[in-house]
């Protein structure tokens, strides 16, 4: 099992307040992203819509408002807002696994042959999110 920082969130809006209303051990995926323009290792984390259906919705409400989302932006409606001027789509991209990490762990799911991987979060001592997984063999 791998566990490894979720890194980028903060440039994913409203992925850093979604991480900050998921409880430890929330199903999340690991997803190769080999088209990515920075980093041909690149290893997405997503959240599925099942995960975020099961949030008490003032709770999520709370965490996506700052960023310009609202509940009705969930499904994947188009947002107005100026700075978050796009589709929720999901799964909803949280971030990624870090570049260093990427590197080693992507050619192991390009040799199994797999896309992607049941994941889960967990976070740290100091409480930043982590992402936990099993890598492809």
């Amino acid at each position: 099992m791998i566990t490894t920082s979720i890194v980028g969130a903060r440039f994913r809006p409203p992925a850093a307040g979604v991480l900050s209303v998921l409880p430890s051990g929330a199903s999340l995926l690991v997803r190769r992203e080999p088209s990515n323009a920075y980093d041909v290792n690149a290893l997405q984390v997503l959240v599925v819509r099942e995960t975020l259906a099961g949030l008490p919705q003032p709770q999520l409400l709370a965490a996506i408002e700052g960023f310009g989302f609202t509940l009705t932006d969930v499904p994947g409606e188009i947002v107005t807002n100026d700075y978050a001027r796009q589709a929720l789509e999901f799964p909803l991209h949280l971030g990624y696994v870090p570049r260093v990490e990427a590197a080693t762990l992507a050619p192991l799911f390009d040799r199994a042959g797999q896309a992607e991987v049941r994941a889960e979060l967990t976070f740290a001592a100091d409480g930043a999110p982590r992402v936990a997984f099993r890598v492809p063999t």
